[in-house]
């Protein structure tokens, strides 16, 4: 403990005698105060004086900041591994994999989770309609920090995927890009102003016959 004192000491220093220049840093701040309301008011003073000064403001919740905690260097060992634990409750690991049960990958729909007054289980069913239901391809998913939001878009873009489905994700936060890569090894178009950038989507084809049938199969 007292290394990692004496480093930040240094390095303080060095700053503030003009030798070092700190290129990203990230700090941690915990707030504590003796009602809701208290808490809340000091929340907005802090965040206000903090954007005066240009520091970017991430909220962390529940597990987050446990798993944020875990990267510090206090909590890792020689071998890199992380010592703090990471919950994950029952319905997570059942909804996480797909595969596990038939009961959570079928026909009716991708499984999102139980309703909450009958306790049937509910699907997500943009493509077969097998339920008789009239309902829409457009989905809207909506939830605070920490909720769930890219994990349940994830699941439904995977069982959409499962099933014949050919997606285009318009993705400009890059929240999905390690998903499609590293897990279906699909591509990214950059549509960035970069010098990789590419204004048309359609630049990625090879040649005429390739645009024409994707074009034709996008139309139909």
């Amino acid at each position: 403990m007292e290394e990692y004192k004496s480093i930040l000491e240094d390095s303080i220093s060095d700053i503030a005698r003009g030798y070092a220049k700190p290129w990203y840093m990230t700090m941690q701040f915990i707030l504590s105060a003796d009602s809701k309301e208290e808490l809340g008011d000091l929340i907005k003073y802090f965040k206000k004086e903090m954007r005066a000064r240009r520091y970017r403001l991430n909220d962390l919740f529940y597990s987050q900041q446990e798993a944020f905690s875990s990267l510090f260097s206090l909590n890792v060992n020689t071998r890199r591994k992380i010592l703090t634990p990471h919950e994950t409750n029952n319905n997570v690991l059942a909804a996480l994999y797909p595969f596990a049960s038939n009961g959570l990958f079928d026909s009716r729909g991708v499984y999102l989770g139980d309703e909450v007054y009958s306790a049937d289980p509910f699907y997500f069913d943009p493509k077969t309609k097998e339920s008789g239901m009239r309902n829409s391809n457009v989905i809207a998913v909506a939830g605070m920090v920490g909720a769930g939001k890219t994990y349940t878009v994830s699941k439904i873009l995977n069982w959409l995927k499962c099933t014949n489905t050919k997606q285009f994700i318009i993705d400009p936060l890059g929240d999905y890009h390690g998903f499609a890569m590293n897990y279906y090894k699909s591509r990214v178009i950059d549509m960035s102003s970069g010098k990789e950038g590419l204004i048309n989507p359609l630049q990625v084809f090879s040649d005429q016959k390739s645009l024409k049938q994707s074009t034709m199969d996008f139309i139909g």
